[in-house]
């Protein structure tokens, strides 16, 4: 396809809620690519987090199964029918997303059927990952969408990247800097994020010299607590945000 259509033309998403920026590539039924870029304006970004915005990873989903809506609905075989999630499943994310990154977004649909199909996506940028998912139609009234992890070669970081590694706990204290912590010990094996009373509150876990796993807890950029878990098995390489 020569001429790219506008995502607003294609999807029946509409501001605030379209996660696609502009269509790149087109093969109607096959596949497509697209991008979203995140000013910073968008309405999430103010509650998630106060002071420190990140993308929601479920969005980042929504953004998938847009452009995978999109190579969908200009297949003439399904022009005006409305596909719909109905499940998610197992989605990890590395890196957090912030204002300022532009996620690459890509589908490849399988076998699409009159009541159900299957497509393989991933999300590039800020987050580096990979999702496919499973698309059910086009237009039944149980249409749905299931996304699940792929592997997925990153890309290279903006900035450089900090070596993941086992960390000392004789090098962890409360009232470490966050900035410190990760420079001790680099990206950790899981991160939480919430927000309570205004705080942020993250909870890194980390594997350790000593082949336990220390789950650290950090309050407005500041160690608050150190937990040392014991564990026969060093814990699973899962990066999960959100």
């Amino acid at each position: 396809m020569t001429v790219l259509p506008r995502p607003e033309d294609v999807i029946a998403h509409r501001p605030p809620f379209l996660f696609v920026t502009e269509v790149t590539a087109l093969e109607p039924g096959v596949s497509a690519n697209g991008t979203w870029t995140l000013t910073g304006d968008e309405w999430f970004f103010a509650g998630h987090f106060p002071g420190r915005p990140t993308l929601p990873g479920v969005l980042m989903c929504e953004a998938i199964a847009q452009i995978g809506a999109i190579a969908l609905l200009t297949d003439a075989r399904f022009a005006g029918k409305l596909p719909l999630f109905g499940g998610l499943d197992s989605a990890r994310f590395r890196r957090q997303v912030v204002p300022g990154d532009t996620l690459e977004l890509s589908v490849h649909l399988g076998r699409m059927s009159s009541r159900a199909g299957k497509g393989a996506g991933k999300a590039v940028g800020g987050v580096f990952g990979a999702l496919t998912q499973t698309l059910d139609k086009a237009g039944d009234k149980k249409p749905t969408m299931v996304i699940t992890p792929v592997s997925v070669t990153p890309p290279k970081p903006i900035a450089p990247a900090v070596e993941s590694k086992p960390i000392d706990p004789a090098q962890v204290s409360v009232g470490l800097d966050r900035a410190e912590l990760v420079k001790r010990g680099g990206d950790p094996v899981s991160l939480t994020s919430e927000t309570k009373n205004s705080k942020v509150i993250e909870t890194f876990s980390y594997n350790t010299t000593t082949h336990d796993v220390l789950e650290i807890k950090v309050i407005d950029g500041k160690v608050a607590s150190v937990t040392p878990l014991s564990s026969k098995k060093r814990a699973p390489v899962a990066f999960v945000l959100n």
